[in-house]
């Protein structure tokens, strides 16, 4: 079977982009971890972006201090872990940024439904488009690493129409752009399926000042965009 850079669906490219991430993550970094503080204080997070999401039209290519809309969608390869039950709003909640995108984070589970679930992080809501796992319902307290990545278009195609779904649509101010430049390497699962990842003994990203997302790595860019949240209130709808 031949390397491969895209996955067959829309999920596994997802998926796949978010397991490069932690990937990359585990190099060489020898900073310490920072906490992003609370929105009230500092406003300003590190949101993952990969180019096949403005390839597909789903937004404009970015740019440096331009102000765009947005939802925040979140991953976490390992699960999120419940900490309390019914905790109400008392929690705190917090991000720490471990790299990029990757946060460890507490946070307070504010809606469910059949297919998506959202998160308050730190003041900032986020969503997830699947099935809440066991145990979670809004009022549960969990924690665990997550990944930070612009809302493909699962939130404003579709989600938002979700009964009762809270308004997950952020304005955002772009501060800065920093782009991959390590190049791929072919690897394969425990299957012998081949694909290919970011090799992570170059792991180095460079800021540019717009995203360029048909010739970017030759189509390929992933990007981690700093983004300043605006003191608007989010709603449903670009």
């Amino acid at each position: 079977m031949p390397a491969r850079k895209h996955h067959e669906s829309l999920t596994d490219r997802i998926a796949g982009f978010f397991r490069n991430a932690k990937f990359l993550g585990a190099s060489t970094r020898t900073t310490a971890e920072t906490h992003v503080g609370s929105i009230e204080d500092k406003k300003t997070l590190q949101i993952g972006l990969s180019a096949w999401i403005i390839q597909d039209g789903n937004y404009a290519d970015f740019v440096c201090d331009s102000i765009l809309r947005f939802a925040i969608e979140f991953y976490s390869e390992d699960g999120l872990s419940i900490l309390a039950r019914e905790a109400g709003d008392a929690v705190n909640t917090c991000l720490i940024q471990r790299h990029d995108c990757q946060y460890q984070a507490t946070g307070l589970v504010r809606f469910c439904a059949e297919d998506v679930w959202v998160v308050e992080f730190d003041g900032v809501l986020a969503f997830r488009e699947e099935s809440p796992p066991n145990g979670i319902v809004p009022g549960v307290v969990v924690s665990g690493d997550i990944w930070l990545g612009i809302d493909p278009f699962f939130y404003f195609e579709s989600l938002f129409k979700t009964p009762n779904i809270p308004p997950l649509i952020y304005e955002w101010r772009i501060e800065s752009i920093a782009m991959e430049t390590a190049p791929f390497i072919e690897t394969a699962d425990s299957f012998g399926r081949k694909f290919m990842v970011r090799d992570q003994s170059l792991h180095r990203r460079v800021p540019i000042a717009s995203t360029d997302a048909w010739n970017d790595d030759n189509g390929d860019a992933d990007y981690v965009l700093s983004c300043l949240r605006a003191g608007v209130p989010p709603s449903k709808e670009l």
